[in-house]
């Protein structure tokens, strides 16, 4: 055999040796949760696969997300990554323009920054082509962003991947099993990871709760929102019967649902309806309570007079 080529395959097996102990090394002390994630990411099939962290109870899901990205570990498998909030309005331009701004090199964003959107797919494509790669997609509220994420990125089936914490445990009932059925929030997961498919798309969900989806939801949103605003002094007279009555009145105006009563007529368990999330970011864009240099005030405003809440 050709020297050459043996030093090359002796380079080979001792990087993977030390990939395999410095992976050993790091999993050391870690628990059990992030150990499932970190396996989720690394170890899972070759084509382009979205690993979903769903909102478990007592999980803080972005900063369990970002702890796997930050690790050694991760960094170490993946040629480049980036973490973005899910930017909203949904338009595949603007998600296409931040995932090049962070995921690419600097020195070549200015010779990207004029191109129309479909030869910056092209380029982005041309950069990620052997490249494995980790995305992770904080607080996704609807499937919406799956749709163009999935048109922006390349699967060259090597194992790269998309991470996303999912704030809407609702969205899963657009995932299948194996078998064709859609996942229904009456399912109880038996914990750890579940297979499924998103139109065909490979789904990897990492699930901790020991109940089913829809009660998990029911105990999330079961709150005292009444003393949580008088805590932050939104309530100026401290008065839980005044919290009560704003509440009322938001749902009264479509913006909020009531789950569950209870006997004396209380406000249980309740939840924001999903066509109010848009008209409840742009909010505090418009009174820049929050900026972001993707985000264009302007276009909240017309967004939020074009769809008001119904």
């Amino acid at each position: 055999m050709d020297s050459d080529l043996m030093d090359d395959i002796k380079t080979l097996e001792a990087e993977a040796g030390i990939f395999s102990s410095s992976k050993n090394r790091e999993m050391v002390g870690l628990d059990d949760r992030m150990v499932k994630l970190l396996d989720l990411l690394i170890e899972g099939p070759p084509q382009l696969s979205v690993v979903v962290i769903l909102d478990s109870i007592g999980l803080d899901k972005t900063a369990f997300a970002r702890e796997a990205y930050n690790s050694s570990y991760a960094k170490h498998y993946f040629d480049c990554h980036t973490w973005i909030r899910e930017p909203y309005p949904y338009e595949a331009d603007q998600i296409l323009d931040i995932i090049i701004k962070f995921l690419m090199p600097s020195s070549r964003l200015s010779e990207i920054e004029d191109k129309n959107y479909e030869m910056k797919k092209i380029i982005l494509h041309e950069y990620l082509m052997t490249k494995q790669y980790l995305i992770v997609i904080d607080d996704v509220w609807s499937t919406d962003v799956l749709d163009v994420i999935r048109e922006i990125l390349p699967d060259n089936q090597n194992g790269s991947r998309v991470l996303i914490t999912l704030t809407q445990i609702e969205m899963v009932t657009s995932f299948q099993f194996e078998n064709g059925e859609n996942i229904r929030l009456d399912f109880v997961p038996t914990g750890g990871r579940l297979r499924v498919t998103y139109q065909g798309w490979p789904f990897l969900i990492l699930y901790h709760g020991s109940i089913s989806l829809e009660e998990n939801i029911e105990e999330v949103l079961d709150t005292p929102v009444g003393i949580l605003w008088i805590a932050e002094g939104f309530i100026l007279d401290n008065s839980e019967a005044t919290a009560e009555n704003y509440l009322e009145q938001l749902i009264n105006g479509g913006f909020v649902e009531a789950k569950k009563r209870k006997a004396a007529g209380t406000i249980n368990t309740c939840s924001i309806r999903s066509r109010c999330h848009p008209v409840l970011m742009s909010v505090p864009y418009m009174v820049e309570f929050i900026s972001s240099p993707f985000m264009d005030p302007e276009v909240f405003v017309v967004l939020l007079f074009r769809n008001p809440p119904l």
